[in-house]
């Protein structure tokens, strides 16, 4: 059997991607290169409140942090006679001086699509499509005796830095595949250098009663830096979260396989 000059080119050609493709596949597996942070926050001690008042005492307010950067879950429980109402333009979160409000003039759109070919004529496809338009509301209602949930920023998208004089530890990080090293530093509840405040405005619905505050104070007492990843990092509670970056290999790599991109691609048309 004779092999022609185009077919020996084609199978040449074929396996010169295929070689190009894999190594492509490899660059892009090295970009994946991260590092993570977990944060552990604590309430901080306790301090005397303005102006306590009796339906600021029927109000029961829980704080979830999580995912990556601290998304923030408020659970707020109504148990007075009288609906509430929580204010988002003026509820936000702290970070030093810098105030995060809870409420973004923004609205969200949904679509879907759904598309059916003519019975009558089979050339011709007809398009239905429905959707919403999702507005921010600027308050929260919650009625007598039942819950509401309030949704807020993230607490923090960049690592946290331990403060000059902070005790780093090494430290290993067992996994289902074994241990990995990792760094962490703890601070005293009442002496971290990283505070996270967040401000709720609330008010009687339907009264002209003052509106009432609630401020709370987180600390960040344990950072921990490691590769390992979120699904194999062993945390509990529900005020922890972590905070991922790229690698300075991982983001050099990415670099690397945009450029691999670009010459398979021009290679493959040759």
């Amino acid at each position: 059997m004779q092999v022609t000059k185009l077919e020996l080119f084609s199978k040449t050609q074929l396996m010169k991607q295929m070689a190009l493709f894999t190594i492509l596949v490899i660059l892009i597996t090295l970009t994946s290169c991260s590092t993570y942070q977990y944060v552990t926050l604590e309430d901080a001690p306790s301090q005397d409140e303005n102006a306590s008042t009796s339906i600021k005492d029927s109000v029961e307010v829980a704080y979830t942090f999580t995912g990556d950067g601290g998304n923030i879950v408020i659970h707020i429980r109504n148990n007075s006679e009288n609906p509430i109402m929580v204010d988002k333009t003026k509820s936000n979160l702290i970070k030093g001086e810098k105030t995060i409000p809870f409420w973004e003039d923004k609205s969200v759109i949904t679509a879907s699509s759904t598309t059916r070919q003519s019975h009558v004529d089979e050339g011709d496809y007809y398009t239905n499509t429905d959707g919403q338009i999702i507005k921010n509301e600027t308050l929260l209602f919650i009625p007598p005796a039942s819950k509401g949930e309030l949704i807020g920023p993230k607490i923090q998208t960049n690592f946290l830095d331990p403060s000059p004089d902070a005790d780093i530890q090494k430290i290993l990080i067992p996994t289902p595949s074994g241990s990995y090293k990792g760094e962490q530093v703890q601070f005293e509840n009442n002496n971290s250098p990283h505070q996270f405040r967040v401000f709720l405005t609330l008010a009687k619905y339907g009264s002209d009663d003052k509106p009432f505050f609630i401020d709370k104070t987180f600390n960040a007492t344990t950072l921990t830096n490691t590769s390992v990843k979120p699904a194999n990092f062993n945390k509990s509670g529900d005020k922890h979260f972590y905070i991922k970056e790229a690698t300075g290999f991982g983001t050099f790599m990415g670099g690397v396989a945009a450029v691999g991109a670009l010459v398979i691609l021009l290679v493959s048309q040759d």
